[in-house]
């Protein structure tokens, strides 16, 4: 399977940004899913290192994210009924299906997340639909699991032992479910037909891993998504006291993962963005004598 931006090198004039067409939302994910029904193979050059600059400041990774949820989930939108009117092998199927519904986890943890306090009420009036519920909570609740299964299987491909990275898996479970939102607005961008802007990744020419881009004149806006996300988070607060309460201890910690992801991407999103404004306020006065 081709990942997207450009990860297996192909191009197409209706990829191209310049354009700012709404095909360009798609990026390459949508030429490399059409080789499922082609024969081509792909390998995979594992020891090759590309360089690349990754997002500096959150809202960045914000843009990033969202433009690569919006483009997976409109070709899963636009190719799988092709993909599955194929004759390909069923395994193919399965698998192009699972790339470009990746994204689609964070919208089934929004739906856990909402569902929560609903399934504390419920398990306390009516005990005897806990059963009922409890196959349908293991598949939602798997879905938490899967970027922390992604990641540990991928250190395990890269020689490492993968039980040494736990910290930084589970920290990346966190940041996934923090970033579940974002996902959602993307989603909603589709739904309501929103037309698709082609919007770079901010970058900074950053050369070396510990220089600073707060002093740079280029930067983003703080992304009123903050806002939905303390919300949220907020929620997921009143989940874990409504579960602790009803002795639900296994809701309390999966309600627990969604309030540290969503305060961490709202926190980290406004700390960087309060240290944009406090490093313009410094440079102020200094611009100003030297315009004098």
């Amino acid at each position: 399977m081709a990942g997207v931006d450009g990860q297996m090198g192909l191009r197409h004039p209706a990829l191209d940004p310049a354009s700012h067409s709404r095909r360009g939302d798609l990026h390459v994910l949508r030429v490399g899913q059409r080789r499922v029904g082609v024969a081509h193979a792909g390998e995979d050059l594992r020891q090759v290192d590309v360089p690349a600059e990754l997002p500096a400041n959150f809202s960045a990774y914000r843009r990033q994210q969202q433009r690569w949820a919006r483009g997976s989930l409109e070709c899963a939108r636009k190719l799988l009924p092709h993909i599955w009117r194929s004759h390909n092998p069923l395994r193919l199927k399965l698998q192009a299906t699972l790339h470009l519904t990746g994204y689609g986890v964070h919208l089934l943890l929004f739906a856990l997340m909402l569902l929560y306090p609903l399934v504390v009420v419920l398990s306390q009036r009516v005990p005897s639909l806990i059963f009922a519920l409890f196959g349908l909570a293991i598949v939602f609740n798997l879905t938490a699991l899967a970027p922390s299964l992604l990641f540990a299987v991928a250190q395990k491909h890269l020689g490492r032992a993968w039980w040494r990275m736990a910290p930084a898996i589970l920290f990346i479970t966190v940041l996934g479910a923090g970033m579940m939102l974002n996902t959602v607005r993307a989603a909603s961008h589709i739904f309501f037909g929103k037309r698709g802007v082609f919007e770079r990744t901010p970058k900074f020419g950053l050369l070396q891993q510990k220089q600073g881009w707060q002093e740079n004149r280029y930067q983003m806006r703080l992304d009123p998504i903050v806002y939905s996300e303390l919300f949220f988070a907020a929620w997921s607060l009143g989940t874990i006291t409504l579960a602790l309460h009803a002795g639900n201890w296994v809701i309390a910690a999966y309600a627990s993962l969604f309030a540290v992801g969503l305060l961490f991407t709202s926190g980290v999103t406004i700390l960087q963005a309060l240290a944009v404004r406090r490093n313009r306020a410094r440079s102020a006065p200094h611009s100003a004598v030297a315009g004098a």
